[in-house]
């Protein structure tokens, strides 16, 4: 092969390989927002008669997309073709942990749990395929935080199996959320009954 064919072959093949560099790093996306934060809480139960578990979903209300990645500079030589994802909005999570979560009764529970008093004793939190009691070292096993996806950020799920003393009558429950921040945010159901 003549030298000037080699420096020919050398030169298409950096091209191809930048090219293919360029696909696989930049995907052209947009600008993403990487931490969100929420204003308010919506409490969600599949059932307002309880005749077995207690199922209780805390959402994220008013929700709101921060702090602005520093935008790259884009130069394009070819489009992404090849298994290119994008990042999306709220993808590393929540701006500001949960600290506190507490669940509370407008009524006694039971003898030991008096109306007012924290019944998280009471309650499991699910994460995806793992349950835990609903105690004070969950908040270090992110069981107590808000997840996302591309579409939604999901619910922190609580379940309980306990009943109370008094079956028959409306329970109001009030989930309260201390943030690392310092907010703290609360929301009611409606009226629960246990059968």
């Amino acid at each position: 092969m003549r030298p000037s064919t080699q420096k020919i072959v050398l030169i298409l093949f950096l091209f191809a390989a930048l090219h293919l560099a360029e696909a696989c790093i930049d995907c052209g996306c947009g600008h993403v927002l990487p931490f969100f934060d929420y204003q308010a809480l919506i409490l969600d139960t599949p059932e307002t008669e309880i005749t077995s578990d207690f199922k209780l979903n805390i959402k994220a209300d008013s929700v709101s997309y921060l702090a602005v990645t520093e935008q790259r500079p884009h130069f394009h030589l070819s489009s992404s073709a090849w298994a290119c994802s994008c990042n999306f909005n709220g993808e590393s999570g929540p701006k500001y942990a949960i600290d506190k979560l507490n669940i509370y009764a407008d009524r006694a529970f039971n003898d030991t749990l008096p109306a007012g008093a924290s019944l998280n004793t009471l309650f499991w939190a699910l994460n995806g395929d793992a349950v835990t009691l609903l105690q004070k070292d969950a908040a270090n096993h992110n069981f107590w935080a808000f997840g996302d996806s591309e579409e939604s950020i999901s619910a922190i799920e609580l379940l309980t199996h306990e009943k109370p003393t008094e079956l028959n009558v409306p329970f109001t429950f009030r989930v309260e959320i201390v943030k690392s921040n310092g907010t703290t945010l609360t929301a009611e159901t409606g009226e629960i009954v246990f059968k």
